[in-house]
């Protein structure tokens, strides 16, 4: 995917069904052009420098309206939403949380479900 001059694999993302009522399809090098306008980056040791920093730059620069960081680690769900100079954290939440997330305010999120990792981890 090419948003904003910068090639990535974001972990989630879409689009709103009012401005692409179709999926955006891929140009004629394969890659989807359409800034989408939700994102959310799942954060490991080895990528949440460049997630909450050059991904995180671009993606504004781009017009991406909002950016979430979901840490499997910490078990917290991050929710940014663009502004004019940056972006703004809206929310901040962990396990035993019940939220409604932007852009997705009709539904409501429980948070330990989102690092539900089975008998793996307690």
């Amino acid at each position: 995917m090419l948003i904003g001059g910068m090639g990535c694999r974001p972990d989630l993302l879409g689009w709103q069904r009012e401005k692409h009522p179709r999926l955006p399809s891929p140009d004629a090098r394969g890659l989807v052009t359409d800034v989408p306008e939700w994102i959310c980056e799942v954060l490991s040791p080895s990528t949440a420098g460049l997630d909450m920093g050059a991904k995180r730059s671009g993606y504004h620069r781009a017009g991406v309206l909002w950016y979430w960081l979901a840490d499997p680690i910490h078990r917290t769900l991050t929710v940014l939403r663009r502004t004019e100079p940056d972006y703004l954290i809206v929310l901040v939440a962990s396990l035993g949380e019940q939220v409604r997330a932007e852009p997705f305010g009709a539904v409501e999120i429980d948070v330990g479900e989102l690092f539900d990792f089975g008998d793996e981890t307690a």
